[in-house]
């Protein structure tokens, strides 16, 4: 298999995975924001988790799994679709909401991606300035 479709296999499997542990899709499923306290600042604390998890999982795809943007892109539309279907299919929801909330989360993960690229990209061409002024 090449290197392409095994970077698109790979983003699509963490990315979908990262979206039901982030938001499992029916309030049957374990959800893990259960176990915290309830109160007023619980939402805003379930949101903090979901943008730090969500872009921690894009940084980490591109920094340390080393996914080309362009694969990380494909293989995120592709779990998105994948995502979207199987709630349809399984779930049967009664608003669209399930479409904006992964959206969300994918767009975060696209954002944690951009920002390892270009910190990979920025040291990069710091470590090939370095040698070329020796």
């Amino acid at each position: 298999m090449s290197k392409r479709l095994i970077e698109i296999a790979v983003s699509s499997a963490v990315i979908f995975l990262a979206g039901v542990i982030l938001w499992p899709p029916s309030e049957t499923s374990w959800q893990w924001w259960t176990v915290l306290s309830a109160g007023p600042e619980m939402g805003l604390l379930i949101l903090v988790v979901v943008i730090g998890v969500s872009t921690a999982t894009g940084l980490g795809l591109s920094t340390v799994g080393g996914v080309r943007p362009s694969n990380l892109l494909t293989g995120g539309i592709l779990a998105f679709i994948i995502g979207m279907a199987l709630i349809s299919v399984s779930i049967s929801p009664d608003s669209p909401s399930h479409f904006l909330l992964y959206g969300f989360i994918l767009v975060l993960v696209f954002l944690g991606a951009a920002i390892g690229y270009a910190i990979s990209s920025t040291g990069d061409s710091q470590s090939n300035n370095r040698t070329e002024s020796v």
